[in-house]
């Protein structure tokens, strides 16, 4: 008899935890929550946290564990679908993946060139593109490795009450319905009827949970602030839009301070709160479906008039409850927002704005007019504020994007190169007299800030289509370039209707970066905040 040792609770609920190792390719943050929803949406009944269940279904839990194999096909069959959903809006993202033989080796990090059923998954971590007609799709090695039938695995276990509230998910006429990551019905989960206030998810972790000693750490970071600059006292007046980073507070607290000292509150009856997406894939813009958001302060009230009338134009999607929950680009604006009311309108909360907290997701540069020429409409408003929330460029192997100066060119380790070239170079030629200490060889840090710099200065140009070509061209990964993009266009749109000079257009008061980058195995993350006067 074989004896096995019984895995932890820990240990269980840590399974699939890393994400795949990436060698190459360009990083796009859409492909990354699409493989975030592979490994997390379609195997959510099996990697739920596994502390409430007793211990028959622990047992269950771990057999029903997917395999390796598994988990890569599905990964594989979203990246397809996610590149396709742009082209073909009513094409559904397969339902169950498909078995993978263990005979047959997976190739998920190199490309054969010799007629393979496989593709690798770095041809997905690219920015969006022209429109792909339907015959190349089926032409391609992408739709091949779909086309083969392959036998379906044994269904799966699906969860029959919220882990939240207890209500069923699925039960009868009486019960409170809610379809979870899409089991069921094939549509994304809905929030539970019985959950009215967003957690502080993030709370403990990337921020401190206590109230006392987060406002004492708030207070701090604003007071580095100067009072005032370039002749402008803070908070500038008019300032109604912000842009301000999202990662934990002790990385990019103090350069979000900047943003939110210069943010004038002062007549806000209203607050829109626009994110990437880190937890799923999403086409397109969403809304929250909870009433409350939570602080370690108190809760933030959720304008429900504002997301019911933008949900009535039927051009917004729901956030998936547990995504929600996960994501922290605009939970991290949330405690900042609560210390800029409180010292604009002082501790009576019932005073504080409500928020419209929105996630942008992947969009071409039509469709980011689009939504911006929607959204404009409440731009006009001059008692609705706005925050932004984006980092700007990832740098590191883990974010598949590392950019450096070589031979008067800069390459991308981790983008292939054309015509036999073994990287591929961007489409940046600085001046490196005034980029560089030595303009013969920069270092990684500094070509880190040109790529930053570009991006940031046409954000400052009130251009959206140019924000848009600097980052086709750099493929800088600024994670929330959809969601500028779109402020962008709201703001041309406002501006053609007319705006003083200088209003409408961002301008950058403080720039960062989580580390100076020197060697090819380390990595950075940069920070921006900026206004604009509407």
């Amino acid at each position: 008899m074989v004896l096995k040792r019984k895995r932890s609770e820990s240990e269980l609920g840590s399974v699939f935890i890393s994400t795949p190792r990436l060698d190459g390719g360009c990083f796009n943050f859409d492909a990354l929550s699409a493989m975030d929803t592979a490994r997390r949406g379609f195997f959510a009944s099996r990697l739920s946290t596994a502390s409430h269940l007793p211990g028959r279904t622990m047992k269950r839990f771990r057999d029903n564990r997917p395999s390796e194999s598994e988990i890569h096909q599905h990964t594989l069959d979203v990246l397809y679908s996610a590149q396709r959903w742009p082209n073909e809006p009513h094409y559904a993202p397969p339902q169950s993946p498909k078995i993978v033989h263990a005979d047959a080796p997976i190739q998920a990090h190199t490309q054969s060139h010799h007629g393979c059923q496989q593709r690798s998954l770095h041809s997905f971590w690219n920015l969006p593109g022209p429109a792909i007609s339907t015959s190349s799709l089926t032409s391609s090695p992408a739709s091949s490795a779909m086309s083969p039938p392959s036998p379906a695995i044994a269904p799966r276990s699906i969860p029959t009450d919220c882990e939240d509230c207890g209500a069923g998910l699925g039960g009868g006429d009486h019960d409170v319905m809610m379809d979870v990551d899409g089991y069921g019905s094939g549509v994304e989960d809905q929030a539970c009827a019985r959950m009215g206030t967003r957690e502080a998810s993030h709370a403990g972790s990337w921020y401190e949970e206590d109230a006392e000693e987060l406002s004492s750490q708030l207070d701090e970071f604003l007071d580095r602030v100067p009072a005032s600059v370039d002749d402008n006292v803070f908070p500038i007046p008019g300032a109604r839009v912000i842009i301000a980073p999202h990662a934990g507070y002790s990385y990019s607290g103090p350069c979000a301070a900047w943003a939110y000292k210069a943010l004038d509150l002062r007549s806000a009856k209203r607050v829109f709160i626009l994110g990437p997406s880190h937890t799923y894939y999403l086409r397109g813009c969403a809304l929250t479906t909870f009433d409350k958001y939570e602080t370690p302060f108190g809760d933030l009230v959720v304008d429900k008039a504002t997301t019911s009338e933008l949900k009535q134009t039927g051009k917004f999607s729901e956030m998936p409850t547990r995504r929600e929950v996960d994501e922290h680009s605009l939970e991290m604006h949330i405690p900042y927002l609560w210390k800029r009311l409180e010292q604009t309108f002082g501790s009576d909360s019932n005073k504080y704005p409500p928020i419209v907290p929105i996630l942008v997701g992947n969009a071409s540069e039509q469709d980011e007019k689009s939504w911006g020429q929607l959204l404009s409409q409440y731009l006009k408003d001059p008692e609705t504020a706005w925050i932004v929330s984006s980092d700007f460029c990832h740098w590191g192997s883990r974010f598949s994007y590392r950019p450096e100066f070589h031979d008067g060119e800069i390459r991308d380790l981790d983008k292939p190169g054309t015509q036999g070239a073994k990287y591929g170079v961007l489409q940046a030629v600085p001046d490196w007299s005034k980029a560089a200490e030595d303009s013969a060889g920069p270092k990684i840090h500094e070509v880190i800030k040109v790529l930053d710099q570009m991006a940031m200065d046409a954000v400052e140009s009130g251009a959206h289509s140019e924000f848009y070509q600097v980052i086709r061209e750099t493929r800088n990964t600024v994670c929330g370039r959809h969601p500028i993009g779109v402020m962008m266009a709201a703001l041309e749109a406002v501006a053609k209707e007319g705006l003083k000079e200088g209003k409408g257009k961002f301008n950058f008061v403080q720039y960062q970066r989580s580390n100076l980058v020197k060697k090819d195995w380390d990595f950075s993350v940069s920070y921006a905040s900026a206004y604009a006067v509407v």
